[in-house]
């Protein structure tokens, strides 16, 4: 399986369709190994080229992919029932930023009706700000959130991400 992800870690630094395919592939291929096997290398392999490469990869694409695996070392095992709608993310040396772009986020959301509520979580296992909407719920749930912030062009960059202990820092 990884030897099939292994081609694509070079395009992940490309823009483009040829950079978003390279780096859906990567991003469920290491869900999958960290899943079914418990492994780790290829999270592992990204974070080592994101630090040694001059080309920008995108930090969203980083934290969904550290967050997309576990550690088998700390013994962390993957929540099966609680996902969120992340809205943006941001770097864990920022908070007032990240305060910041939650109201906005919050302002444009409750603009477009939306009923849920802007939050702020720390995540544990890559260590970033995530800015969500609603609590944290089901996999469809949460991604019907994430189509509908897409829809209404308050977070075209959206995710659905699952619970890896993320701790809630701001309601």
């Amino acid at each position: 399986m990884i030897t099939t992800a292994i081609p694509y870690l070079e395009k992940i630094t490309s823009s483009g369709h040829e950079g978003e395919t390279a780096k859906k592939i990567i991003l469920t291929t290491a869900e999958y190994l960290s899943v079914t096997y418990g492994r780790t290398a290829l999270a592992n392999m990204v974070a080592k080229i994101a630090e040694d490469s001059s080309q920008n990869i995108p930090s969203d694409f980083l934290v969904r992919t550290q967050e997309a695996t576990y550690s088998e070392i700390s013994g962390t095992k993957k929540s099966t029932t609680q996902w969120f709608a992340v809205i943006f993310t941001t770097s864990v040396n920022n908070l007032d930023l990240s305060k910041k772009i939650a109201q906005t986020k919050s302002d444009k959301v409750k603009s477009a009706g939306i009923i849920e509520t802007v939050k702020i979580y720390k995540t544990k296992i890559s260590n970033h700000f995530a800015i969500v909407l609603g609590d944290a719920t089901d996999k469809q749930t949460a991604k019907s959130l994430v189509d509908k912030v897409r829809l209404l062009g308050i977070a075209q960059d959206a995710f659905v991400q699952q619970n890896r202990e993320w701790t809630l820092v701001q309601n």
